[in-house]
């Protein structure tokens, strides 16, 4: 599944995303080894309610998140 690494941080080697399990598991699935289309890449910011950037500029910091809960296999 795809999942923003932007808000994600690495804590003794591993990944912590601030999203539940459940939201990730029903990320739209694009396949393996593609890039993204722009409308692929907007309904990925969509399902996990971040701001689509604004092109040509820097877009604001993602707000605080709750890193405490790892998501398993």
């Amino acid at each position: 599944a795809f999942v923003p690494l932007e808000p994600s941080e690495v804590v003794n080697d591993v990944l912590r995303v601030p999203y539940r399990k459940a939201l990730i598991r029903d990320a739209p699935d694009f396949g393996v080894g593609r890039h993204l289309s722009p409308e692929q890449e907007l309904q990925l910011y969509h399902h996990y309610g971040m701001d689509v950037p604004r092109s040509g500029s820097d877009s604001p910091p993602p707000p605080d998140r709750d890193f405490g809960e790892v998501a398993g296999d």
